[in-house]
């Protein structure tokens, strides 16, 4: 007769099919664990709190200090990232095929070795390619090396309606999987990724995915439609607005300044009409994006003094060189490059190639582009040719030929 440890571990692994197939944690912190896994991703204090009483209860619980080092990296907090995979090293010397995997993997994450990276994944990807987490990172590895259509293999080696979406972060395998779709110009078959996801479950990733795909599809009114039922059932948040943004950008790319000017006036429009509050990034973008740009840089320069950050600092950068000064853009990008980020996997560099774009120095910014991508800045679905602050480098054929998918 199992005991009732064995019998909820039993049922986890059928019901999540999960990568502990070797030293299983006490009941107690497998429960923790399990309580922080609905936070992560949406509420990450929450989840860390609830994970160190995961470790606390069960002091060998492998797979919650890997999931306190993910949270830690998604957080951009490379350096307690790194401290993580260092506990392991000194605490642990009996791991599981999984867990020595996922460590190394995460090893390589915080030195910005994308490729290393994923050469791990892949390890495990082989030993179980429809189990969800091994198909979900392998995929991230691939897409963060702009190869989309490997990516897709791998995402798609999971068939989407096996799965029961539970919680937010499960979504994130399917967006994952339709923006590589997308990349890959496979419009119609992201849509129906995307369809598996239900609306109370969606998050602005999934509306803004969808949203592109509407955009090349030229469908107005799906657009439109969607936009309506997110104000619907988020009418308290400014996810409206956030998506409205992700539309004008996407706008942005293509050339479509009218649409672009539309959905950003959207965007204000509804912030204004919200409760009074600070202006935010939300704000910013949204003015940046409308062609206010003194109003833009007023708000990013208000939360510089705030917080300095590197991504903030390379809008004022953009900014001030939009605005024909030039030389206070080049000053901006000077302090930029005297920031000290101990594991920068290519954020200052790219930052740097945002205002040097802008103040039409190419040649420097695509080379300053690759020195960011050699360090660790991975391909997303807002970098490098979805980010609307390279529009100056889209005629430039060397800049085509960086972003143009390896695979």
């Amino acid at each position: 007769v199992k005991s009732l440890r064995e019998r909820m571990m039993t049922r986890f692994a059928l019901k999540r099919n999960t990568l502990i197939n070797a030293n299983p944690p006490t009941y107690e912190a497998f429960q923790y664990l399990e309580q922080a896994s609905l936070f992560f991703g949406v509420n990450y204090p929450k989840s860390q709190e609830l994970t160190y009483k995961a470790i606390a209860a069960d002091s060998t619980y492998t797979w919650a200090f890997l999931q306190l080092g993910w949270g830690f990296a998604n957080q951009g907090h490379y350096g307690k990232m790194d401290s993580i995979v260092k506990l392991i090293d000194r605490r642990f010397s009996n791991l599981s095929f999984y867990e020595k995997t996922y460590l190394e993997s995460m090893r390589e994450d915080v030195r910005g070795n994308l490729a290393g990276y994923l050469r791990h994944m892949e390890t495990a990807f082989k030993k179980d390619p429809k189990h969800l987490s091994n198909a979900y990172m392998a995929g991230l590895g691939a897409r963060e090396l702009d190869q989309p259509s490997k990516a897709v293999n791998y995402f798609g080696s999971v068939d989407p309606g096996s799965y029961k979406i539970e919680k937010q972060t499960d979504t994130w395998w399917y967006y994952e999987f339709a923006r590589s779709l997308v990349r890959t110009g496979r419009l119609d078959e992201a849509l129906s990724i995307l369809n598996h996801v239900p609306d109370e479950m969606a998050t602005n990733s999934i509306y803004t995915t969808r949203a592109y795909i509407y955009i090349l599809k030229n469908q107005q009114d799906s657009l439109y439609s969607l936009t309506s039922k997110l104000k619907t059932h988020s009418p308290t948040s400014n996810s409206y607005s956030i998506v409205c943004n992700g539309i004008a950008q996407k706008y942005a790319l293509i050339n479509d300044g009218q649409n672009q000017m539309k959905w950003a006036m959207m965007s204000l429009d509804y912030l204004k009409s919200m409760p009074k509050a600070d202006k935010d990034e939300t704000w910013a973008m949204a003015y940046v994006l409308a062609g206010q740009l003194k109003e833009s840089l007023k708000v990013y320069e208000e939360l510089l003094k705030k917080s300095v950050d590197w991504s903030t600092l390379s809008r004022i950068g953009c900014l001030q060189a939009k605005l024909g000064n030039t030389k206070m853009a080049l000053a901006t990008a000077a302090e930029l490059e005297r920031m000290d980020l101990p594991f920068p996997r290519g954020r200052i560099k790219y930052g740097l190639a945002r205002i040097y774009a802008a103040c039409g120095e190419k040649e420097r910014s695509v080379d300053l582009l690759k020195q960011a991508f050699n360090e660790g800045f991975g391909f997303g679905f807002n970098d490098y040719d979805y980010d609307f602050e390279f529009l100056p480098l889209f005629d430039y054929p060397p800049f085509q030929e960086f972003v143009k998918p390896k695979g």
